[in-house]
């Protein structure tokens, strides 16, 4: 997990919940091409991040993105539950527009963060274990 020392009040956190639950319920094959074009791009903003959470939110969303590339789950209609959750959250991280836009000053991720942190979170315990596994070989 991401480990997100700022507060923010109930009501922001949750229409971030209300947006990343949208974008599972509206995930379209469209969603999942735009990761393979747009994430690496996007991931090498923040890869050399000065702030440890975002470095952390990096190196998560690394792993949940080489979890779709092992599986080889490069559609939509290929994809189990918990690839459309990962699929979705990654579709959220390369948004600029998410609930709080990418361009804000210092909090731009932290949205994106909320939702990795969601994702990981109702993925069955199998699927965490192998984000564990994975993220402490990242490391």
């Amino acid at each position: 997990m991401i480990d997100l020392k700022q507060r923010i009040s109930a009501n922001l956190r949750l229409e971030i919940k209300e947006e990343y639950a949208a974008r599972c319920d509206g995930l379209t094959q469209d969603h999942v091409d735009q990761l393979k074009t747009k994430f690496l791009r996007k991931s090498a903003l923040i890869k050399n991040s000065e702030q440890d959470w975002v470095r952390s939110l990096y190196l998560h969303i690394k792993v949940l993105y080489s979890i779709l590339i092992m599986d080889k789950v490069y559609y939509l209609d290929d994809m189990q539950s918990h690839h459309i959750r990962i699929a979705s959250a990654l579709s959220y991280f390369i948004d600029p527009m998410g609930v709080i836009p990418d361009h804000s000053m210092g909090d731009g991720f932290f949205d994106d963060a909320l939702v990795i942190n969601m994702c990981i979170n109702n993925l069955p315990r199998v699927q965490k274990e192998r984000i564990e596994r994975l993220l402490s070989m990242a490391k």
